[in-house]
This record gives structure tokens, C-alpha cells and sequence, in this order.
């Protein structure tokens, strides 16, 4: 099945994009890797472990708050689009 991008989508692409590039053009970026290599492996891993988990368990609270008429997935992407 295809996946249809509406132009939200992608206006939200856009301007997170032009944020990311906007603080890398600030940021000393040599000094970001550096910090970024002596980070321990395992903290970097749990933070990302934990960031996506409570954005799966927002959008299933939200699922849960709409009483389950909105799909899991539905409610994911309305927060993340």
C-alpha cells in the first residue's frame, strides 16, 4: 500500500529541517562530535530508548483518552505530523 505525504507533512519536514540546519550553522559542530564520543554508549542508547518509548506511550494515552476511536497509529502521527 502507498503511503500518501500530505502537504502538512511535509511543511513540518521543511521547517525542522531549516531548525536543524539553523542550530548547526550556530553550533560548533566539532565540539558536538566530541562530546557526543565521550558519551557512554549505554546513556545514549537509553536516551533513545526512552525518548521513543514515551512518544508511543503519549500517543497511547491519547488513544486511550479518545475511548479507542482513534487507532494507535492515528493517534502517533496526529501528535508527530
Amino acid at each position: 500500500m502507498k503511503t500518501r505525504w500530505s502537504p502538512r507533512t511535509w511543511v513540518g519536514f521543511l521547517v525542522s529541517a531549516a531548525a536543524l540546519a539553523a542550530v548547526l550553522a550556530l553550533a560548533d559542530v566539532h565540539t558536538l562530535v566530541q562530546a557526543l564520543r565521550r558519551l557512554p554508549p549505554l546513556t545514549l542508547t537509553a536516551a533513545v530508548v526512552l525518548l521513543a518509548a514515551s512518544i508511543g506511550l503519549r500517543a497511547l494515552a491519547w488513544r486511550l483518552l479518545l475511548g479507542g476511536r482513534a487507532s494507535w497509529s492515528a493517534a502517533f502521527w496526529a501528535l508527530n505530523a
